[in-house]
């Protein structure tokens, strides 16, 4: 039972050993959480493979006491039928522990140990896995969120529109992608420093966020870009979250060591109407919305045309 287990425990060791590596030339902020995350999992994967060893070795124990033949040759015992202990004999481990021959009994208080071990290693076992539970459920929210931002990104959001088109597809209903681009973002790094830089990003993303309906989502796509996704939502509702967001960030005025800034933004709008077209070309579409709105002026949203 166990022998499968520690393979696939060892493999896993080897694949994150592997991914340590390559975190190790990277040096976001991001990247140096999830490594410290890796580390300490390594560390619980290890322990655990030893707990597994453990536990194979008192199940051959186990095991070789269950199919040791019984030094009494009528198994038939009166009281005994329906509780054994081994699958070539029915016989009760408590009855056994007051068998008449020595050598029953000192086999059944051995087995009765190893019994108690084993229950022991078990719950150790069993701790060690809620641990390696819990390490990988951090492991995959790290693996999936905007160090910065706090948001999905761009992996997590890929996830969520290729469940959400599965589920448009089979509904039959719409759903709608919103890019949105802050403009001029080169200038405020240039001009205010990334420390500034990443406090708009912050800001912009928070605002986002307050004004999407329950059921929208919104993701760091990439730089200044952000993607927010609209289940069952068609080209009118859109708009209007897309409007909201743009006017949540225009009405602003940004601080700075400078002075006040002024802040906007682009938003490309697109809407793929009873689950047609797939996901990837939702984004196209919406891309080339933006981008239109930013030709257009920026500070707007664009909806697409084609």
């Amino acid at each position: 039972m166990h022998a499968t287990g520690e393979a696939d425990n060892e493999q896993l060791i080897q694949a994150l050993q592997q991914r340590l590596t390559e975190l190790e030339n990277r040096d976001d902020a991001l990247s140096r959480q999830y490594e410290t995350d890796l580390r300490a999992y390594l560390k619980l994967l290890s322990r655990f493979g030893k707990v597994l060893a453990i536990s194979d070795k008192y199940q051959e124990l186990l095991t070789g006491v269950k199919h040791r033949p019984s030094a009494h040759p009528d198994q038939n015992v009166p009281g005994m039928a329906g509780k054994g202990i081994g699958h070539d004999a029915d016989i009760a481990l408590d009855s056994l522990l007051e068998h008449p021959e020595a050598e029953v009994r000192n086999l059944a208080n051995h087995h009765a140990r190893l019994l108690r071990q084993m229950r022991k290693i078990m719950m150790i076992s069993d701790g060690y896995l809620k641990e390696l539970r819990d390490a990988s459920l951090r492991l995959e929210l790290v693996a999936k969120t905007d160090a910065l931002t706090g948001l999905t990104n761009r992996r997590g959001m890929i996830e969520k529109l290729e469940i959400e088109n599965a589920r448009a597809l089979r509904a039959g209903s719409s759903m709608a992608a919103i890019l949105v681009d802050i403009d001029d973002f080169k200038n405020v790094n240039d001009s205010h420093g990334h420390d500034i830089g990443d406090q708009v990003l912050k800001t912009v993303a928070r605002l986002l966020q307050e004004n999407l309906r329950r059921s929208d989502s919104c993701a760091r796509w990439g730089g200044e870009e952000f993607i927010i996704l609209c289940p069952e939502c068609g080209w009118d509702q859109a708009g209007v979250v897309a409007e909201k967001c743009r006017n949540s960030i225009a009405g602003m005025h940004f601080p700075t060591p400078q002075g006040s800034m002024n802040l906007s933004i682009s938003c490309g709008v697109s809407c793929a109407d009873k689950g047609n077209p797939e996901w990837e070309e939702l984004l196209k579409q919406a891309d080339i919305a933006m981008y239109r709105a930013k030709a257009a002026g920026k500070n707007r949203v664009m909806l697409f045309q084609a």
